[in-house]
């Protein structure tokens, strides 16, 4: 993919193909046949095989290297315009997603179930109803941590959804997130409208710390009287976690979650989380107060006292068991805490 040509070889292709690596428009006129590419935001040099400038969304996307190409993910993009990668490999990985499920005994057992779950109003709109009025579903799965305010909001949202016809794009959407869901999404949090989630009804915002935690908690500058995340942030000292405060927008959490951990946990200390599915390639949907991800074959947070911090969670970090919550498939995953990243 890359390398100067050889003295006296040349490929013969007829003068009119123009055209270099990764499809763009060789500028000959610069340094020679085929040495340089504009890709509109940078300029390639093939011989090099790097971009001769960093990435101006460096700032931006600091989990990812400055002079990256392709979103660090060359096996599976092509570098759009030298700003970020587009997943050439999308339809290949749907349809080994949908192979995947074919061959799934588990996967054809839920498929009424998801059926019934993803397209039959009545039993999504009972489903709704009942979760507003009880605080969970009708597995048994309790609201998360949005609490009532939230399975209000994910009805109206479901309403929109049938309206617009996006409910019946959601099998297709279980491998890929198409444009009409990611408008949605964006309606989504429109309608959610509030910057941080409140704790649900008779759930106090501030929860009671044992006495170990209290324990722990001394000599810092914190109330005795904290939450988990506070006591997390208490003990990784006056840096806290490098992390934006509120959760990042699914387009700025797709690559680079491995060396965004090993950032936070060199940080903060405490282990990492390795989800991975059980059974065929993807994790599947994981929703949360930002959207909507998709497409992770695996993903890798970081652990510290039971509290989770990823770009989902915003340095505040959330509990291990409300974190789960968030990935539709979660029964199907495996969450392990390690101390070394094993995934790739």
């Amino acid at each position: 993919p890359f390398g100067s040509v050889m003295p006296g070889r040349k490929f013969a292709s007829g003068s009119s193909y123009r055209y270099g690596f990764n499809g763009k428009e060789n500028d000959n006129d610069v340094k020679g046949e085929g040495n340089q590419q504009d890709y509109g935001k940078r300029i390639y040099d093939p011989r090099l095989g790097k971009f001769l400038s960093v990435d101006p969304l460096t700032k931006t996307y600091p989990s990812l290297t400055p002079y990256q190409f392709a979103s660090n993910s060359p096996i599976k993009c092509i570098d759009l315009d030298g700003l970020e990668g587009d997943p050439v490999r999308e339809i290949e990985l749907w349809l080994g997603g949908v192979w995947d499920d074919l061959t799934s005994a588990k996967r054809w057992k839920e498929v009424p179930k998801n059926l019934n779950e993803t397209l039959n109003p009545i039993y999504i709109g009972a489903n709704h109803a009942y979760k507003i009025a009880t605080g969970k579903d009708f597995d048994g799965k309790p609201n998360d941590f949005r609490g009532t305010s939230g399975a209000v909001s994910d009805a109206g949202v479901d309403v929109m959804g049938f309206i617009t016809g996006q409910r019946f794009f959601k099998i297709l959407g279980a491998y890929g997130t198409n444009a009409l869901e990611s408008e949605l999404n964006s309606t989504t949090r429109a309608i959610q409208s509030e910057a941080t989630p409140k704790p649900p009804p008779n759930k106090p915002a501030i929860q009671q710390t044992t006495a170990t935690e209290t324990k722990q908690a001394a000599g810092t500058n914190i109330p005795k009287q904290s939450t988990p995340v506070q006591l997390a942030q208490a003990k990784a000292g006056s840096g806290g976690v490098p992390l934006p405060l509120k959760p990042s927008a699914p387009e700025q959490i797709q690559n680079g979650c491995e060396a965004l951990a090993k950032k936070v946990q060199k940080a903060i200390g405490g282990d990492f989380l390795q989800i991975t599915p059980k059974e065929g390639s993807f994790l599947g949907p994981a929703n949360y107060s930002g959207g909507t991800v998709n497409n992770w074959r695996h993903h890798v947070a970081v652990v510290k006292d039971g509290i989770v911090y990823d770009r989902m969670t915003g340095s505040g970090g959330i509990p291990i068991d409300k974190y789960k919550e968030l990935f539709t498939h979660s029964d199907a995953l495996k969450f392990e805490q390690v101390k070394t990243i094993t995934v790739k």
